[in-house]
């Protein structure tokens, strides 16, 4: 099956950097990366347990203090106050960020299978992404 999908830049590259670490194709990384999903789980447990569930995986598995650093790296490099040492650090920071939220989107693939819903509502009614009128 085929399946194409669009993606922030910065996603895609966060995506093919991991594949590349790994040593494998961009299209083997995803695939073995989506089919983790358990989704034998989902038949065995009633609908309100997989949901919470799928929920609470769905939170964005980034440290507080990494997120705070990622804010106040990213301020410097607005006002154009940033060194070297710093950039280096808000792109690794901004890495893990983006492959956190590919790494989630798994989840809320789920959860809009779950409750029959298009991924779009669910990614709206989480607040995870404004409609664009």
């Amino acid at each position: 099956m085929s399946l194409t999908i669009e993606l922030p830049i910065s996603v895609e590259r966060a995506l093919r950097k991991q594949a590349e670490m790994q040593g494998v194709a961009l299209e083997s990384y995803i695939s073995e990366l989506l089919s983790s999903i358990p989704t034998d789980k989902f038949t065995e447990q009633p609908k309100e347990s997989t949901e919470t569930q799928l929920l609470e995986k769905i939170q964005l598995n980034v440290a507080p203090q990494d997120l705070e650093e990622y804010y106040r790296l990213s301020a410097l490099f607005k006002s154009d106050q940033i060194t070297d040492a710093e950039h280096e650090k808000l792109l690794a920071l901004n890495d893990v960020i983006e492959i956190a939220h590919a790494e989630r989107i798994k989840y809320v693939i789920e959860l809009s299978k779950l409750r029959n819903q298009s991924l779009e509502d669910v990614v709206l009614e989480l607040g995870l992404k404004r409609k664009v009128a």
